[in-house]
């Protein structure tokens, strides 16, 4: 709400404008709550949101304490060691690559259901019945579990229950599934970070339990390895015993084909070859060998021609030179010559020894000629030799090439044969090697993996996690807290303060009045004590009504509110005992006839009052009670329903103005203006009209909703009083604390 200018103050009603000098109610959104504002906020519940954490920790607490505690035990199992073969092998025998991949099969294979069964039949778990459900005492729960319940009355409609030895196996079977079932919702199979290493974990409410189910399970998966491994060489084995009888068939056909083709054929062959092709290569070789030959020997010859051609002697030739008889003759030829020298300087050419040395010279020179001839007759002999072998050499190459063109395609089956045999025999030797790895491996007995860290019994509970649940049942507990408290902050549509209350309503407020129990109200004390918070208050809004002021004439004021039990009568009763404590005639009048309350508050019954001042059947003087404090009070009396007319009439009005003659306040207590329509009447009657409003109790809507139809009446009103407020929770809304209680050392503050 807020307070429009005077110049702009106008009021609606259904559409209707009305003039200007009313006050407009008009509502106004509420402003978006800061971070200072919301910690505020959550400071003033700080109770709540530690309520609602330390039950959520109580809650945890039995929560945990009520759970059986469960040990949990550790195997580390690992996988992928080096397989120990005595021999190489590169087959799918050999061990597989461990990878990530790897690993995850083998943590599923690990917690697989036939090992899990294994596991269970090994440790007897079917007889506890910590794992077998139909051994333990049923719960709360488990009775009225929805499947028990309508397995229970779907019974009668399925017939009389099997019997049997198939009733009887399916029953166990039934229970190794539920036990099995149990025991691998209390095993975990984790790998190690990055290693082959895979954590096996278990947990029971058996200590030693719980660390045999966990070796159980490593030890089971390393036999089932060992098995596997056992059996995979086995079928291997077989298979190639198998298979070997048939390749040893197959190759001792294929060399039978081979000998006897090459026997049928006469393909006789040395290493790798027929002996056509070795005599073909072996002429090919004789035949160059011969034609260089021949081409020497030509060359000689034809030197040797040219050379005798040329008019020489011919004792220049190489093969002359190289002769020993040539060599000899021509030794014989120098000493004749020497002679003939020696002997021509004593004779003269007729002398007989001049003579026979030119004889013996002229013979060695026959003898030199006839040895040349000789050599070059014996060159042209070599020469025809040599072409003679080359011409024999040539002509044999060509008969074995005619030979070889006639079994060129009996070599090449032959080939095709020999290929044959040869696969079929590095097949075979293959075949052969790998039967007796496998014999190897399978009397090894050898996996690759390994249990290498057996579960030891655990000393304390790993569940349930008492501290973790408490932490977090402290953390969810304040959010939850939190939450609600924004909540309740959120739907908080009343007054906390004085300031909401000026805001919402335009209207100064007069005074915040403490909250006080209606038996320190009947025993009158409060008027006693004027320095108390509720005494204060009243002064209070005295002064702010400025009723202390001398003036003439008394005033009248009406005490409204929206609904009942907003303390209206209290607030009257108590203004006029303050007012009477400091010597002022006060009277107050209860005009609520529907529940009236101002005669409980003095312990007095309702006998007469002012429906009977309004139907004249008292004096005035029977009607007023003195209250010990000073103060005259007129209770309602007995106003019926037919005579509420009377408070519309003028004798409401004159005993208004009767009673401000005679007193220097006249209070009326008046009923609910959402309730009662003698209000708006009322309004027209008294000088003053304040409105009181519970705090934390009466919506604002409904405040406004009130004050509206006031204001359309032209009530004169004043201000507000905030009343029954909690002074404690009042001053954590202010976020300061008020001077209520300065100097009351020594004084009633309750009151």
């Amino acid at each position: 709400m807020k307070l429009v200018p005077p110049a702009e103050r106008s009021w609606e009603d259904g559409g209707r404008n009305a003039t200007a000098g009313r006050l407009a109610f008009v509502r106004h959104a509420p402003e978006r709550p800061g971070v200072g504002q919301t910690v505020v906020a959550l400071w003033r519940r700080k109770w709540l949101v530690a309520g609602v954490a330390f039950a959520a920790v109580l809650a945890a607490a039995a929560i945990a304490m009520s759970m059986t505690p469960r040990y949990t035990a550790e195997a580390k199992l690992r996988i992928g060691l080096p397989d120990s073969r005595l021999t190489e092998a590169s087959s799918g025998l050999a061990g597989n690559a461990v990878d990530s991949a790897t690993i995850q099969s083998e943590q599923h294979v690990l917690t697989s259901r036939d090992i899990a069964g294994r596991v269970s039949e090994r440790l007897a778990l079917e007889t506890l019945p910590e794992f077998n459900p139909r051994l333990r005492d049923p719960g709360l729960l488990d009775r009225f579990h929805p499947r028990k319940l309508l397995q229970r009355f779907a019974a009668p409609a399925a017939g009389p229950p099997r019997t049997g030895p198939e009733a009887e196996e399916a029953r166990r079977n039934r229970v190794k599934e539920l036990t099995v079932n149990s025991l691998l919702a209390r095993v975990s199979a984790e790998p190690l970070g990055r290693s082959h290493v895979i954590s096996i974990g278990a947990s029971s409410e058996d200590p030693a339990l719980a660390a045999r189910i966990a070796n159980a399970f490593g030890e089971i998966y390393v036999e089932e390895k060992l098995v596997q491994r056992a059996d995979t060489l086995g079928v291997a084995n077989n298979w190639l015993s198998r298979h070997i009888e048939n390749l040893r068939t197959k190759l001792e056909v294929s060399e039978r084909a081979v000998e006897t083709y090459r026997r049928e054929h006469a393909l006789y062959s040395g290493r790798s070859d027929t002996i056509a092709a070795q005599q073909l290569a072996e002429l090919n070789t004789l035949v160059i060998a011969a034609q260089s030959k021949l081409a020497e020997a030509e060359t000689r010859l034809q030197q040797a021609l040219r050379t005798m051609k040329n008019g020489t002697s011919g004792s220049s030739m190489l093969e002359v030179l190289r002769s020993p008889i040539i060599q000899s003759l021509k030794q014989q030829q120098a000493a004749v010559a020497q002679r003939a020298a020696e002997l021509s300087t004593k004779y003269g050419s007729k002398h007989p020894n001049i003579q026979n040395i030119d004889a013996e010279r002229r013979d060695i020179e026959r003898q030199i000629r006839t040895e040349i001839d000789n050599v070059v007759a014996a060159l042209r002999n070599e020469a025809s030799a040599a072409k003679a072998s080359y011409e024999a050499l040539v002509a044999n190459l060509e008969k074995t090439k005619e030979a070889m063109g006639d079994t060129k395609s009996e070599s090449i089956k032959l080939r095709a044969l020999e290929r044959e045999a040869d696969a079929n025999r590095a097949l075979f030797q293959q075949f052969l090697q790998r039967v007796k790895e496998t014999e190897a491996q399978r009397d090894m007995e050898a996996v690759n993996s390994r249990l290498i860290s057996r579960a030891a019994v655990p000393g304390s509970p790993s569940s349930p996690p008492v501290a973790m649940m408490i932490v977090l049942a402290l953390i969810v507990g304040a959010l939850a807290g939190v939450l609600l408290a924004l909540l309740l902050e959120q739907m908080d549509d009343t007054f906390r303060t004085d300031d909401d209350v000026e805001i919402e309503t335009a209207l100064p407020t007069l005074s915040v009045v403490p909250r006080i129990s209606n038996r320190r109200l009947r025993n009158g004390r409060v008027h006693r004590q004027p320095t108390s918070e509720y005494g204060e208050s009243l002064r209070k809004l005295a002064m702010s009504l400025r009723l202390d002021e001398p003036r003439d004439g008394a005033r009248v004021v009406m005490m409204a509110s929206s609904v009942a039990n907003e303390g209206k009568s209290g607030i009257c009763l108590g203004l006029a005992r303050t007012m009477a404590a400091s010597g002022a005639n006060v009277i107050v009048l209860d005009c609520d006839w529907r529940r009236p309350q101002l005669h409980t508050m003095v312990n007095r019954k309702n006998l007469a009052g002012v429906g009977e001042l309004l139907n004249g059947s008292i004096r005035p003087e029977d009607a007023v009670f003195s209250d010990p404090s000073g103060a005259h009070l007129i209770f309602a009396g007995r106003l019926r329903s037919r005579h509420a007319h009377l408070i519309f009439s003028d004798r409401m009005k004159g005993l208004l103005q009767s009673l401000s003659k005679h007193y220097d306040l006249v209070l009326v207590d008046t009923p609910p203006v959402l309730i009662g329509a003698e209000v708006l009447h009322l309004a027209r009657l008294v000088d003053m009209t304040v409105y009181v409003v519970r705090w934390g109790k009466t919506r604002r809507e409904v405040v406004l909703r009130g004050l509206r139809q006031l204001a359309k009446m032209d009530a004169p009103l004043v201000g507000t009083v905030l009343s029954q407020v909690d002074t404690g929770r009042y001053r954590r809304y202010l976020g300061y604390s008020p001077a209520y209680g300065y100097g009351w050392a020594g004084t009633d503050r309750a009151a």
